[in-house]
């Protein structure tokens, strides 16, 4: 067996995850596209099963906020926007992509990468016109 050469730079941290049990919620409350739960002034749930079955986004329209989860991420490299990777089923997920840029959000915030902050519906829909 031959050693491989220590990595430069930072190590990793070791003990950065809680050890021990968990708090549980003390309730969960599954959710369906159409929901509208009592979070956020009036959050609308979007099913947008194209990154997985179960994704979801969230859509405040009296803040002009959308939360799109997986389905949509910012590049690391340059901010653009792009469906986000994986997905379950690429053409889904493109018209997943296509309907929540319809929603017309003032801001996007995405699960990966930087959110768009001003005019995110239109950043979205103008991105989407590439996919």
């Amino acid at each position: 067996m031959t050693a491989l050469p220590a990595a430069e730079g930072p190590r990793p941290r070791t003990g950065a995850f809680p050890r021990g049990d968990f708090a549980r919620p003390p309730l969960v409350t599954e959710v369906s596209g159409g929901d509208v739960p009592d979070i956020g002034g009036g959050a609308r749930v979007v099913h947008v099963p194209g990154h997985t079955h179960g994704s979801i986004a969230l859509h405040l329209p009296e803040h002009g906020v959308l939360f799109t989860g997986d389905t949509i991420a910012a590049s690391p490299v340059d901010g653009t926007v792009m469906p986000g990777v994986p997905n379950l089923d690429r053409p889904q997920v493109l018209a997943d992509c296509r309907r929540l840029a319809e929603l017309d959000a003032d801001v996007a915030c995405f699960g990966h990468g930087a959110p768009v902050t001003s005019r995110a519906g239109r950043a979205l829909r103008d991105a989407a016109h590439g996919w």
